[in-house]
């Protein structure tokens, strides 16, 4: 099943963003607004039922601000080569709408708790008047947000807070009128409680829903196979079902990450991009190369050729621990080999060998991997390159804003709503028989080269 489509997209799914677009930016207006007189009023009255709502209403804020966020993007048409596309940026937000929502109900039960074993006094006027300018806020905020035919799971999750809200004023009123009349406190943190419980049920649904549909695949994707292939059971670490568990987890929210910078930074230019395609078409499969640190956007650029028919293969380790990876690489698209890159020798060229020519798979290589130095070009893409006849594409990445993590090859990841330029060299066929000398100036030489376009790529960039 494909679900990169927005859950309910009608004929008229353009016209349904732009509505989608304006119905939360009304509701995140109402809502910003009232949750500082919220948090005011529930500080002043001393009633875990307003500072539960406060809180919630906080989350509410944020929440829809990323329903916002996703609705924007997905707005943005699909790019020719971006096959992902960017519409399950709605089902990411209502996610990590579920999310937060249960967390904040895990902060009031314990609250409520701690009530009941200490009650405080509370302010049982200010408490209902808050209490009922908050009702008012949430019954607008539902207006806004009422639900229609075509409304999408983004969208479902904003109003599915502001539905908590709307439960919890109901709730803090209640308790407010009881206080007045009785003086009994206790309701404040009972009802609380009992407002939690109703979202709860709610809240884990939509939970479920969202994960099942990230957890789906894009496109069916090939088994783990190729020639080097190892059990995965090594020494005492076994693949048991709850590291598997683990292992699936981690991978969905590893890949709903990837495809959000992929999704928010912008593709600002492709020189060599027309280049590259004619390379792939010619030669079928060929050995790309980009070094370590731009392996985010590296892996982006050589599944952008898939179209043209490029098998995209991604060295994972053997061992359990590569498991994870190989699952990655899959959802990505790529094709899984499993070995090491420390090994060497004749097993590894030959295993090689029938990946590239006999499986026509082309295997990303980051010649400075896997442990360094940094930017240095180690000979195995050469040789490689010399034994199968295919050609050498070199790859690189420039983007206008990046974190540069403290690691050995100096990880680059560009900030979300990046300009992103990615740049591909010419194809470098290497002449067979070649001494020592000659592939040591040759892994020079393709050193140069990379360096080379990476300061094409980030002349470009700053060309706008």
């Amino acid at each position: 099943m494909h679900t990169d489509e927005p859950l309910s997209q009608s004929p008229d799914s353009h016209h349904s963003h732009a509505t989608d677009v304006q119905r939360l930016g009304w509701a995140l207006g109402i809502t910003g607004t009232f949750m500082v007189l919220e948090v005011v009023g529930g500080w002043l009255s001393g009633s875990l039922a307003l500072l539960a709502d406060a809180g919630h209403m906080l989350t509410d804020t944020a929440a829809l601000a990323l329903a916002l966020g996703a609705a924007l993007v997905a707005r943005r048409p699909s790019e020719t080569h971006h096959p992902h596309g960017v519409h399950r940026a709605q089902v990411l937000a209502a996610f990590v709408n579920a999310v937060a929502l249960l967390g904040v109900v895990a902060w009031i039960l314990w609250e409520a708790v701690e009530r009941l074993r200490e009650p405080r006094a509370v302010a049982g006027g200010t408490m209902l008047g808050i209490a009922l300018l908050g009702l008012v806020a949430n019954l607008a905020v539902l207006r806004v947000l009422r639900e229609e035919h075509d409304a999408n799971i983004n969208v479902a999750a904003a109003r599915l807070h502001v539905l908590g809200d709307l439960l919890g004023s109901i709730g803090a009123s209640i308790a407010a009128v009881v206080i007045l009349t009785t003086g009994w406190t206790p309701i404040d943190p009972i009802l609380s409680v009992v407002v939690a419980l109703l979202i709860v049920r709610s809240a884990w649904a939509l939970l479920v829903k969202s994960t099942r549909i990230l957890a789906e695949p894009t496109s069916e994707q090939p088994e783990l196979r190729n020639t080097l292939y190892r059990k995965m059971k090594r020494g005492r670490r076994q693949l048991t079902p709850g590291r598997m568990l683990v292992y699936r987890i981690a991978v969905v929210v590893a890949w709903q990450l990837i495809r959000f910078f992929w999704a928010t930074c912008r593709i600002h230019g492709r020189p060599g991009f027309e280049r590259a395609q004619a390379a792939v078409r010619e030669s079928k499969s060929l050995i790309p190369v980009y070094w370590h640190q731009h392996l985010l956007f590296g892996a982006r650029a050589l599944l952008d050729l898939r179209d043209d028919g490029l098998k995209v293969g991604f060295l994972i380790s053997a061992s359990v621990d590569g498991t994870a990876p190989a699952m990655l690489v899959q959802r990505v698209g790529g094709h899984v080999i499993r070995g090491s890159s420390t090994h060497t020798g004749a097993r590894a060229l030959r295993d090689y060998y029938e990946t590239i020519v006999k499986q026509q798979v082309s295997p990303a290589i980051t010649p400075d991997g896997p442990r360094g130095p940094v930017h240095e070009f180690k000979p195995g893409a050469v040789m490689l390159a010399q034994l199968t006849g295919k050609p050498i594409l070199p790859i690189s990445i420039a983007a206008s804003h990046t974190w540069r993590f403290r690691t050995w090859d100096q990880f680059e990841l560009p900030l979300p709503f990046s300009r992103v330029v990615i740049a591909y060299g010419e194809p470098v066929r290497m002449p067979r028989g070649l001494d020592a000398e000659s592939l040591a100036r040759m892994q020079a030489e393709m050193g140069r080269k990379l360096e080379e376009l990476q300061a094409e790529a980030r002349a470009a960039l700053s060309r706008e």
